[in-house]
């Protein structure tokens, strides 16, 4: 009553289904057609893919050599028949349990494992807008004191701002990370058409405005309100912005005639709002679509901690959406798709676009 079942009648199905379905744990006899299920065990204990689903052995068997032969194939439980079904719902609990408990220590060791790493590049990361602070900044205290090089010392302070902010951000993603993900979520009714028009534009700096065309398309009529945290998902937003303005800026640098296009657009599908930030740049390979979330990831080209990918999906999935990349879009460059749920009273109209 308490879980989904999936039943078979011998080993070699047994295995055929654990390879299909992925199962928490496995229950099997030992006597069986085809295939029995030592032999099960040893296969499953062998496959990378099915190596920590533990396996309890069911058997009429009994005695310490039974035991034993059972555990050196690497079963995790061995039950001998007749066995009270309290006892075995016991044995399920405890061993799903402890699964449970090892992702967490697996998650929180992988993590500890991948700062431990990464370090050293994450500090000669911050290095280089540190180091771009100080000198712009000792460069236009030098000019400051010629009143003909004012433009100048305005440009320099640019730079030094935007500087500031990028290492703002970096520093956040470090803090975030080493929390564990945790987000200080304020989720609140948001008109979201609204929303994307007031703050799209905004996360582009005007002076990149000149360089690139930026279009917003929103394919729903009426007003929709979404339940999200205005802020974080700002963040998300103004991350997959930076990451396409560093693409096309490298991907136009030559070009004299062409200029980078950053195309985002917005419609109701299957009781999901679907978010698109399309841009018109040199793509990314198929095979790292799914790679590019995981911390420390980052483009070839790109300047940060590469966690901002992994701290926007995160985001996203704290508001129970989904985030994905597409290798090439409609516009020829990668595309990042946002899934987010409608409230209850808009679910009934959004039949599609």
């Amino acid at each position: 009553k308490k879980y989904r079942v999936f039943a078979v009648s011998n080993g070699r199905a047994a295995l055929d289904a654990a390879l299909k379905q992925k199962p928490d744990i496995i229950l099997t006899d030992i006597m069986m057609p085809e295939m029995d299920g030592l032999t099960l065990c040893r296969h499953l204990k062998s496959d990378p893919a099915t190596a920590k689903i533990p396996v309890v052995l069911i058997t009429a068997k009994t005695g310490v050599d039974a035991v034993i032969e059972g555990l050196e194939e690497g079963a995790d439980d061995y039950i001998a028949k007749p066995f009270n079904i309290r006892e075995l719902s016991a044995r399920i609990n405890a061993h799903l349990r402890s699964k449970e408990l090892q992702s967490a220590i697996d998650e929180r060791e992988s993590r500890l494992a991948a700062i431990g790493e990464m370090t050293t590049s994450i500090v000669h990361d911050l290095r280089g807008p540190l180091t771009c602070i100080l000198g712009y900044t000792q460069m236009a205290q030098a000019a400051f004191d010629n009143k003909k090089k004012h433009q100048e010392v305005e440009e320099h302070f640019e730079i030094v701002i935007e500087q500031s902010e990028r290492l703002k951000q970096m520093l956040q993603e470090i803090m975030e990370f080493t929390n564990l993900g945790y987000y200080r979520m304020k989720i609140q009714p948001t008109p979201f058409k609204k929303y994307l028009k007031e703050i799209i534009p905004t996360l582009i700096p005007e002076k990149a405005t000149a360089d690139l065309e930026l279009v917003l398309d929103l394919e729903f009529d009426r007003e929709l309100t979404l339940n999200i945290d205005p802020s974080q998902l700002q963040r998300v937003f103004e991350n997959l912005l930076f990451n396409a303005r560093e693409a096309l800026a490298g991907y136009f640098a030559q070009a004299k005639d062409e200029k980078g296009v950053i195309k985002v657009t917005a419609h109701c599908e299957k009781e999901q709002m679907v978010v698109m930030f399309c841009d018109n740049g040199p793509g990314i390979p198929e095979d790292r679509t799914e790679s590019i979330f995981k911390a420390f990831v980052s483009g070839k080209h790109h300047k940060g901690t590469g966690l901002g990918l992994a701290t926007a999906r995160n985001i996203v999935r704290a508001h129970g959406g989904e985030i994905q990349a597409i290798g090439k879009c409609d516009i020829g460059g990668a595309a990042f798709i946002i899934k987010l749920p409608l409230r209850p009273p808009d679910k009934a109209t959004c039949g599609g676009k």
